[in-house]
């Protein structure tokens, strides 16, 4: 049987640096969105990478769940109208809402949480991202300046 960890480096941390994210607003964009199901219901499993300041290029996790109770899902439908910036309709398909999903601009809300002993950052809220989403539509008044809607990767 292969030694699948034969070769890989591993990082050793500094005991005396904070190496946490420290609780804050970060920009972020969407890099991956994946369906699963949990054990009641299922839920979208997001990758967020950060992409301003000294956390550039960490990465988050955050779940949107799709299913379960009234508040859960009173929650899921704020984080899909903050990351889509649109009202979510009942019958839209979830793969392509996780399509538009991807490379969406947003601000994860973090603070520090213990999880089985261990200190994490974990995402507690997003929110919409102005300043990235106002700078993608802004018109310079040229002919051949500013971003159209249609002309966006995502």
């Amino acid at each position: 049987m292969a030694d699948y960890l034969e070769g890989l480096e591993f990082i050793e941390f500094d005991e005396g640096v904070d190496s946490i994210m420290p609780d804050g607003e970060y920009e972020c964009v969407v890099y991956s969105a994946e369906l699963r199901q949990g054990r009641k219901s299922p839920y979208i499993a997001m990758q967020l990478i950060v992409t301003s300041g000294e956390y550039e290029d960490e990465m988050l996790f955050q779940n949107i769940v799709l299913g379960g109770s009234r508040i859960a899902q009173r929650i899921s439908k704020q984080n899909l109208h903050a990351l889509l910036q649109r009202d979510i309709k009942s019958k839209e398909k979830t793969a392509d809402i996780m399509k538009e999903l991807l490379g969406k601009p947003i601000i994860a809300i973090v603070k520090k949480d213990v999880y089985q002993g261990v200190e994490r950052p974990e995402v507690k809220g997003l929110k919409p991202w102005k300043k990235a989403t106002d700078a993608l539509f802004e018109d310079s008044g040229s002919e051949e300046g500013g971003t159209s809607k249609e002309e966006l990767p995502f």
